[in-house]
């Protein structure tokens, strides 16, 4: 918190906000059109948090993280003041409480509609603390148990995720082109299964990367451009910088296995036996066989599985760097920096030198050390950015390797070479 700012701990919405927007309209506009919940000289740097229509500003720390992995997103909340102070100006504070949604603002800017999960009072005779924490609206409906007389699904991996979200509080936006192959015989849900944990690998099975969103629902990330935002530059915008280049999961090819009812069309070794295989990067002979889990109906679903195991395993987790970098805002676009946007990354001293990458993970944060966003980035070619390639080659295209199982080709040993 900057000292000599303005701030509107205490006061309603309506009191504050810029024209006559009514809270309901601010919260539905874009993250681009409203600043105005914090007049000041550095209203870039105020987060706020509105609970009730009740506004607390005077915070002693900041913390929102977004992940493109995660089901849900967080934030925790710190303040630390005087007798004086938090019972007076911090009064508001003090009705927050676990199960409030709160709307989270960086310097005028919505980037988080969530709930409040956990609600921790410390002090001594001079001092009271509050830690506020909580996460997306999407946590209630990821951990929801699907409850279905049958609880069987078909159609396309859209139509199924609607289908099952229907009932919560979350619903889904998409990204990219989803592959709308339907999913035939119909798949079948556990008794007590969480909506997540039934979808992600139905995602999974149509090389769909299955996410969040900042305010509320669920997002499905399908083949895309992605959009290049600004510059990470050695020696200009970063101030510290930690980067790996690793080869942990490589494999010398990616093979997945299904099997399908039979039908007059289809029947024999032609249905039990559907694989599909893509060579990987390893040098020596380290397959990875994913059996699909559940029926599967063409050679389509197969190949797409193969080629979705290849992306997790080597599009991600290969090159990645930890950037920090000041302030919240990307001064390219004015802009939040946010996942899946692209940066260039130049930083010679890590051996990464003018390549895009994708942010992974966002974590914005504000202390005694500043204002700053803390920023994982990764190689693109593991989210579905068809605009890039790895090795002057694409990812790779699985190929059908239907039939039986075969033995392993023999290779010699590096001892005896």
């Amino acid at each position: 918190m900057a000292n000599g700012e303005t701030r509107n701990t205490g006061q309603s919405v309506g009191s504050v906000a810029e024209g006559t927007y009514t809270q309901q309209q601010i919260f539905t506009r874009s993250r681009t059109e409203v600043r105005g919940l914090s007049p000041s000289a550095k209203q870039e740097e105020i987060a706020t948090l509105v609970v009730r229509d009740l506004i607390y500003e005077d915070w002693e720390t900041v913390w929102v993280q977004a992940s493109a992995k995660d089901p849900w997103q967080q934030f925790r909340f710190t303040a630390v003041e005087d007798d004086t102070n938090l019972w007076t100006s911090g009064a508001p504070l003090l009705r927050f409480k676990p199960g409030d949604e709160v709307d989270i603002y960086l310097g005028g800017y919505l980037v988080l509609h969530g709930v409040i999960l956990i609600r921790q009072v410390s002090y001594d005779a001079k001092n009271h603390g509050i830690v506020l924490q909580g996460v997306t609206l999407t946590y209630y409906a990821a951990n929801a148990s699907i409850i279905s007389e049958d609880a069987q699904y078909e159609g396309s991996f859209e139509e199924i995720a609607a289908q099952v979200l229907a009932p919560t509080c979350s619903g889904y936006k998409t990204m990219g082109e989803l592959d709308q192959t339907p999913f035939k015989p119909p798949v079948h849900a556990n008794q007590g299964q969480a909506i997540w944990d039934f979808l992600e690998p139905l995602a999974r099975d149509r090389k769909i990367i299955m996410t969040s969103t900042p305010y509320g629902d669920f997002l499905f990330v399908g083949e895309h451009d992605g959009e290049y935002v600004g510059d990470l530059v050695e020696g200009g915008n970063i101030l510290k910088c930690n980067a790996i280049i690793a080869d942990l999961k490589a494999r010398s090819d990616f093979i997945s296995s299904g099997q399908s009812s039979g039908s007059d069309q289809k029947n024999g070794a032609e249905s039990a036996h559907m694989r599909a295989s893509i060579p990987g990067t390893a040098k020596c002979y380290n397959p990875l066989l994913t059996p699909i889990e559940h029926p599967v109906w063409t050679q389509h679903e197969v190949e797409l599985r193969a080629a979705n195991e290849k992306m997790y395993a080597e599009g991600q987790g290969k090159v990645e760097a930890t950037v920090v970098v000041q302030g919240w805002f990307n001064p390219k676009t004015g802009k939040r920096w946010d996942i899946y946007d692209v940066v260039r990354f130049e930083s010679p001293m890590t051996g990464i030198d003018d390549q895009e990458m994708v942010i992974e993970t966002v974590t914005y944060t504000q202390d005694r050390n500043g204002t700053l966003t803390t920023m994982k980035i990764v190689a693109p070619w593991g989210f579905n950015d068809r605009r890039h390639t790895r090795g002057g080659g694409p990812l790779g295209t699985a190929t059908s390797d239907n039939g039986p199982a075969t033995t392993p080709p023999t290779q010699t040993p590096h001892s005896q070479r």
